[in-house]
């Protein structure tokens, strides 16, 4: 389970993810947020006690204005395209076992436009996680046909 959230996106996240760590999910979870600066990250003690609590959760906090202790600055499409998410999960992003859920800031969505005849999708100028993900064989719900996939989003404007 990848949550994947800009500031605006990630108190959603929270109560999934704290639902799914108090129920004794066992599998792998990682909470990405990515915000302007280190003090917008509202959650942050928190998520470092729950990666104390639980070894199967991972919580990484990126900032886009200013370097991160390691000196860093990443947004979430970086994360995905470098690696680095993959080596923090330890894990390749496999559309077979991983869903990912993402909320906030719609240029880090990327949600495309879908054409209704032919059902063509036009993505954003910007490249967003929905283009990079469904490059890597993963698939967005698909509202017209209710087919589930495994990528879930929220939309907010």
């Amino acid at each position: 389970m990848l949550f994947l959230s800009t500031g605006t996106g990630e108190a959603p996240h929270n109560y999934v993810l704290w639902e799914l760590l108090r129920r004794g999910h066992s599998g792998r979870i990682l909470a990405a947020c990515c915000v302007r600066y280190r003090r917008d990250l509202g959650y942050l003690a928190t998520h470092e006690r729950l990666m104390a609590q639980f070894p199967n959760y991972t919580y990484l906090s990126l900032t886009t204005r200013e370097a991160t202790p390691d000196g860093s600055k990443v947004y979430i499409q970086d994360l995905i395209t470098s690696g680095q998410l993959e080596e923090r999960l330890g894990a390749k992003l496999d559309p077979a076992t991983a869903h990912v859920f993402l909320c906030g800031n719609p240029k880090m969505i990327g949600v495309p436009e879908v054409d209704r005849e032919t059902g063509a999708r036009n993505y954003p100028h910007a490249t967003g996680v929905i283009e990079i993900l469904e490059h890597r064989g993963f698939h967005i719900d698909d509202q017209r046909t209710k087919r589930r996939g495994n990528i879930h989003f929220e939309k907010y404007w």
